[in-house]
């Protein structure tokens, strides 16, 4: 299971398919995400506390790898840290992916979504016109300007909650 990393390793190039869901995690990385998620879900924040966690509980990677170095630039706690943090990264994008979807369907093309609260600023007949590039694009009027408003998907939950708060909405 252990990749048998080198001095050379590019664990930008190893990640970045898996960390964007354009790839499957091979089996290495799977079972590192699945003690990373396990330091995460017991509480532990901080990378020094999440890297101990997985050090303890990962007895697929073997010793001589802990203390293994980039060639070129050495980096905190090695390559392995750096593939912790990797790790950690995958699982923070496959939560954002997840939960941009769930509005994707939630308010889906042609809602209309109404009043939001858009950078502080009131925003009003807000309608949902497209999804492009992970962005959702709406359009609406601030007072008699016709506005674009370009965010994440997410952060439209976000702008209603916080028009609710600001009394410019109902629940």
């Amino acid at each position: 299971m252990y990749p048998k990393f080198t001095p050379q390793h590019d664990t930008y190039s190893y990640w970045s398919d898996v960390a964007d869901g354009h790839k499957a995690p091979d089996e290495f990385q799977s079972a590192l995400i699945k003690v990373v998620q396990a330091a995460l879900d017991s509480g532990l924040f901080y990378n020094s506390d999440v890297y101990k966690y997985v050090k303890e509980h990962a007895g697929f990677i073997p010793l001589e790898a802990w203390d293994l170095q980039f060639e070129k630039q050495p980096v905190e706690r090695g390559i392995i840290g750096y593939e912790i943090y990797f790790a950690r990264d995958t699982i923070r994008s496959a939560a954002e992916r997840k939960s941009n979807q769930k509005s994707v369907d939630e308010f889906p093309i042609g809602t209309l979504v109404g009043t939001l609260s858009v950078n502080g600023k009131r925003y009003t007949g807000l309608t949902v016109v497209e999804y492009k590039h992970k962005e959702a694009h709406l359009v609406g009027r601030a007072g008699n300007y016709k506005v674009d408003v370009w965010c994440e998907p997410r952060n439209i939950a976000v702008m209603k909650q916080r028009a609710i708060q600001r009394g410019w909405r109902k629940q």
